[in-house]
């Protein structure tokens, strides 16, 4: 569902704006591919998602594509994209720390944090190289 903000502005349901230009000497469609502001942020978590799912079922060979642990790791890797992370290299790292956690520990809430805790490492670790 999409909102009308302000005339030039609409902000999807889920938080992103988009903007439009009107203007005579633009076809609509380039007046809607310049200037629109959504993130592809679906695309990183899908990916980083199929990483660490394809990944995991090699290493897990009795595994169902279907198995529950599938979809916690789309709801885990899903709440990080909802705290602002974007960055598809650590939601590569998140989603396999958090997949490697939730089969040592059988609990979600724990594997969640210690997640956490190994990405606020590895940024906590960038950010220290410098020119990263």
């Amino acid at each position: 569902m999409i909102t009308a903000l302000a005339p030039d502005t609409l902000r999807r349901t889920y938080g992103t704006a988009l903007r439009l230009r009107n203007s005579g000497n633009e076809t609509a469609y380039q007046s809607f591919t310049d200037h629109w502001e959504v993130p592809m942020t679906s695309l990183a978590i899908e990916g980083a998602c199929a990483f660490a799912w394809r990944n995991y079922l090699l290493l897990h060979s009795g595994v169902s594509e279907d198995d529950n642990r599938r979809s916690a790791l789309f709801r885990y890797i899903t709440s990080l994209r909802d705290t602002g992370e974007y960055d598809f290299d650590l939601l590569q790292i998140a989603a396999v720390a958090y997949l490697k956690k939730l089969d040592e520990l059988h609990d979600d809430r724990r594997a969640r944090l210690a997640a956490d805790q190994a990405l606020a490492e590895r940024l906590e670790s960038r950010s220290a190289k410098p020119g990263a």
